[in-house]
């Protein structure tokens, strides 16, 4: 599945506007751009996927540059490129997007999204690059343009723009996906948001990248991981309503899908099973957003 796995979910916020070197703690400039999963719409299931791009710059040393460019063979630049991915698949996909040629994905500093692939798919983009300017790239490429949204209608092109084929503008945002209604309001600010689990999840990892996955049945009812992108570390965290460290198969030795990992000893607090991994990009490693969202849940927690 590769980068563009996003069939699950991820997570982390970015300090929108926020200065790299302002003094305030990691923690706090995190939390404004929680209000990225604000916009969104869930689907059936409650997903989210956020990515604080400036921040993973900053602590990779990668530039404001487009994912898709530079040697992959920087354990930096492909890091990069997944956590960009992870959030915004479209960003992994092999085939010329009019969108990835319309925005300029180095002026994004933060991206979130539903964790869909299909009509639900929405995206969420901060950047301060102006709509009007997208828009007139995308018309340029065949879309129709009505006030603040522009479409693909052209039924030969619609499935190859794929989960592009609507792009609309709001303050200081983006939102790409394949419903006028579902991105409209997450441009206007109008969805009704990410909540619940999957919302607390978030908010606890504060991470410059995480991913929060429910699943709708008490074993697990959440699944969230987090890449804390320093010194390639990462977090998983279970949810279930009688959580058991015994029950985590992730740390498992045996684990094929889990031999460059590393897991600490997983602790439980209330409804949680949480524990911290380690990871090595310069052995190719990808990041941990995308090796265990990737996965059953039967890889990572037995539930009997």
């Amino acid at each position: 599945m590769g980068r563009t796995a996003a069939g699950v979910v991820v997570l982390a916020l970015l300090a929108v506007g926020c200065s790299a070197d302002d003094g305030t703690s990691w923690g706090r400039r995190l939390g404004q751009p929680v209000a990225l999963l604000d916009r969104l719409t869930p689907g059936e299931t409650t997903r989210a996927v956020v990515v604080d791009l400036r921040a993973a710059r900053e602590k990779l040393g990668v530039g404001a540059v487009d994912p898709r460019t530079g040697s992959f063979e920087d354990p930096a630049r492909r890091h990069y490129a997944d956590l960009y991915a992870a959030a915004f698949p479209l960003t992994g996909e092999p085939r010329q997007l009019p969108v990835l040629d319309a925005v300029d994905l180095g002026r994004v500093s933060a991206v979130a999204s539903n964790g869909y692939l299909g009509e639900e798919a929405v995206a969420v983009l901060a950047t301060d690059q102006p709509f009007d300017e997208v828009a007139a790239a995308l018309v340029a490429a065949g879309y129709t343009r009505d006030g603040s949204l522009v479409r693909e209608e052209d039924p030969a092109r619609t499935e190859f723009a794929g989960a592009a084929s609507v792009v609309a503008g709001g303050e200081g945002v983006i939102a790409v996906g394949r419903s006028v209604d579902i991105v409209r309001a997450a441009a206007e600010g109008t969805a009704p948001g990410i909540r619940g689990v999957v919302r607390s999840l978030v908010d606890e990892l504060s991470a410059p990248a995480a991913a929060a996955y429910e699943y709708g049945m008490d074993c697990p009812r959440a699944l969230a991981v987090a890449d804390d992108v320093d010194e390639d570390r990462g977090r998983l965290v279970v949810v279930a309503d009688s959580p058991d460290a015994e029950r985590l198969t992730a740390d498992d030795p045996d684990a094929a899908s889990f031999a460059d990992m590393r897991f600490e000893r997983p602790s439980v607090d209330a409804d949680r099973v949480t524990v911290a991994m380690d990871y090595s990009s310069d052995t190719g490693a990808i990041s941990p957003l995308v090796r265990i969202l990737e996965l059953v849940i039967g890889d990572v927690y037995d539930c009997g």
